[in-house]
């Protein structure tokens, strides 16, 4: 290890089971459904960049308000937020919705980056649609807002409230 390498060790009393940065970063990295945050500023607080799970962890959230406190800039770099476009795995996780996979949530806001992608609600909406969604029920790829298994579009990312 150099000598200026920080550990992460939550057991120092043990440290085989130490892991530097870069490593904790690979393991975290290589979990399924990542929800874990991972944020970073650099040494002078200039800039707070969030490195893991921006959207549903909520690390954008959490870089901004680390930002403000620290009077530095925050860095984001997800595609949707750069954009301005819809967030579909924001969204959910602010409204207590479950995405019914998370490979239909990426072709969603990848899909948002290109043009308008369609929610079809089986729920009131209250006011406008945000930037990069429309009304609609056909379509390759749609939004679903439901508790219903059934998939109105070619492929249907369903968002599920967790409470009605």
């Amino acid at each position: 290890m150099m000598e200026n390498e920080y550990v992460v060790c939550s057991r120092p009393e043990f440290p085989e089971l130490c892991l530097k940065p870069s490593e904790l970063f690979c393991f975290l990295v290589g979990k399924a459904f990542l929800d874990e945050v991972g944020i970073e500023a650099d040494e002078k607080g200039t800039f707070v960049i969030p490195l893991l799970s921006g959207h549903i962890g909520g690390a954008n959230a959490l870089a901004r308000k680390i930002a403000e406190s620290l009077n530095a800039t925050t860095v984001i770099t997800t595609a949707t937020d750069i954009n301005r476009k819809f967030s579909v795995d924001t969204w959910a996780t602010e409204n207590g919705c479950v995405l019914s996979s998370m490979k239909l949530a990426k072709a969603v806001s990848a899909a948002i980056l290109e043009g308008d992608i369609p929610l079809k609600s089986d729920f009131p909406l209250v006011g406008t649609l945000p930037n990069g969604v429309i009304s609609g029920e056909t379509g390759n790829l749609g939004i679903y807002l439901t508790v219903s298994d059934k998939e109105p579009f070619e492929n249907t990312l369903r968002l599920i409230p967790k409470v009605l």
